[in-house]
């Protein structure tokens, strides 16, 4: 199909009402992270039960793999090119946003955007992707046109998880393949992200109680802040780290601290606080990673930064890793994406670097080119005032339907 085809299938098939209607079901149906992640069970529910039916509604097969991810297909697949849509059903869990699942349909100026926006959890993240990708397949199967090559959508119970694994799962237990992919982006053309690697540092003393004889215990909350503070002096930019070109330097953050044994009182903010000297300090490291860094020498960084920290007993524990990954401008990938962008939008990309990440470099480095794009704002990411900004969500629709029909010609 040619540019110009494409680009009249979809201005004739588009319906701002259908999009605004997806985007309010989807920011409707909760899918938290919680402790239990992709075993979440109102994210499983919400792909059984909204995600399926909308794609089967729109005319793809669809099954649903014993990870829980869904994976749509659409096309006759004997002829042309495939090209796969990777998204994510959960969302980032609710936090102190009110009524995160209201779906309320908003004047946009409150938040300093344009147009309309839909209240919800997400809104700011995935769900402009998931939005675009339902109204993609519910185009192309209305215009009755018919697809040579196969597109694939996939709705995958991750999302949050910060680890590999649901993209390894689908790569090599679902066999999935396709010439060219696009998941969860900002609105503009991603060269490139960091990846990063969360590193758990566990700091051990021993308890006692804190009324008590004090010499007879050692409180890892002092071990732990001696750690933090030693840390500090090589955050947020390691020196000695590699530096991209185009991406700068990768980052050392904080992003989470506990400490053991449990007291509910003090953690859920009534009651006692325990009245015990801690035997366990837990922080949690984000280190950010640019491409061609070495995770091993990041590491071995930071456990000298700490060094001997006597009395307290000091171990690592790797968390999740994302790889980071970058394209040339000239990349086949970038200008499929591009050429979708300036078609549909009627104007010029920007072409950024990000520091956030999700599996990008993971399908990369399995042989899937894959570029990010979609609506996320980071401005509202995570936040008490999490919108999906239905104007993006217009872009994103009308640009992914025009590349999925151009490239599966």
């Amino acid at each position: 199909m040619t540019g110009d085809d494409a680009k009249a299938l979809v201005n004739a098939q588009f319906d701002r009402e259908a999009l605004t209607k997806t985007v309010v079901r989807i920011a409707t149906t909760p899918c938290p992270q919680t402790e239990l992640y992709e075993r979440e069970p109102l994210i499983l529910q919400a792909i059984r039960e909204m995600y399926r039916p909308a794609f089967e509604a729109a005319g793809c097969d669809t099954w649903i793999d014993d990870y829980g991810n869904l994976i749509a297909t659409q096309g006759e697949g004997t002829n042309g090119k495939s090209v796969l849509f990777l998204s994510y059903a959960m969302t980032w869990t609710e936090g102190t946003m009110p009524n995160p699942w209201s779906g309320e349909v908003l004047d946009g100026a409150r938040f300093g955007v344009e147009g309309e926006v839909v209240w919800g959890r997400g809104g700011s993240e995935y769900h402009p992707t998931n939005a675009g990708i339902l109204e993609c397949a519910r185009m192309i199967h209305e215009s009755g046109v018919t697809i040579p090559g196969r597109i694939t959508y996939v709705v995958s119970s991750a999302g949050h998880t910060s680890s590999g694994d649901p993209a390894l799962r689908l790569i090599y237990n679902d066999d999935l393949t396709a010439d060219m992919c696009v998941m969860p982006g900002n609105n503009f053309v991603m060269l490139g992200n960091h990846g990063r690697l969360d590193l758990r540092v566990n700091v051990y003393g021993k308890s006692v109680h804190s009324g008590g004889e004090l010499s007879a215990g050692s409180n890892a909350i002092e071990g732990g802040l001696e750690a933090i503070r030693r840390l500090q002096k090589i955050m947020p930019l390691p020196p000695g780290g590699l530096t991209d070109p185009e991406m700068g330097q990768g980052r050392l953050s904080i992003i989470g601290i506990a400490s053991y044994p449990f007291s509910p009182g003090y953690h859920n903010g009534v009651g006692s606080g325990g009245h015990t000297l801690q035997n366990l300090f837990r922080f949690m490291l984000d280190r950010r990673l640019v491409p061609g860094e070495s995770v091993h020498d990041a590491i071995a960084q930071i456990k000298e930064a700490v060094g001997d920290l006597s009395p307290w007993r000091v171990t690592f524990e790797r968390g999740a890793y994302q790889l980071p990954t970058k394209h040339p401008r000239d990349a086949a990938i970038i200008r499929s994406v591009a050429q979708a962008y300036q078609v549909m939008l009627d104007r010029e990309p920007e072409y950024k670097y990000v520091q956030y990440t999700i599996d990008a470099g993971f399908t990369n480095k399995l042989g899937i080119p894959t570029v990010m794009w979609g609506g996320i704002d980071m401005r509202f990411a995570h936040g008490d005032t999490d919108i999906c900004q239905l104007n993006v969500c217009a872009d994103v629709a009308k640009g992914y339907t025009f590349w999925a029909l151009v490239n599966t010609a």
